[in-house]
């Protein structure tokens, strides 16, 4: 049995690079960090995508009251969608600013 109490640092560095997940772009910090922005795009684009659905959805309901209500159903749910990841990003900016990532900080 090791004895843990008289490890370096060196050897507790190889210690967590051995136990770490690694991915191609290296551990799954910086993999996290690469795909926030893909993230952020691509909610952006399927709340873009649902509004204008809605707006289609209520151009075409013809004065039907509950086509004209499902329309705005949806409607207020992509808007409750955009105020969710509007919110998330400056979520995601504060935790990286009070937590010192500069991956984060720099990637918007």
């Amino acid at each position: 049995m090791q004895n843990y109490l008289a490890l370096t640092r060196s050897d507790l560095v190889q210690i967590e690079n051995a136990l770490s997940p690694r991915f191609a772009g290296g551990n799954i910090g910086n993999v996290i960090a690469a795909a926030i922005p893909y993230v952020f795009g691509f909610a952006g684009f399927a709340v873009l995508i649902y509004i204008v659905f809605a707006g289609y959805s209520l151009l075409m309901s013809k004065g039907d009251p509950k086509a004209v209500a499902a329309a705005q159903a949806n409607l207020t749910t992509a808007i409750i969608g955009f105020i969710v990841i509007f919110t998330s990003y400056f979520i995601v900016q504060i935790v990286g600013q009070i937590l010192g990532i500069e991956q984060i900080q720099q990637m918007f």
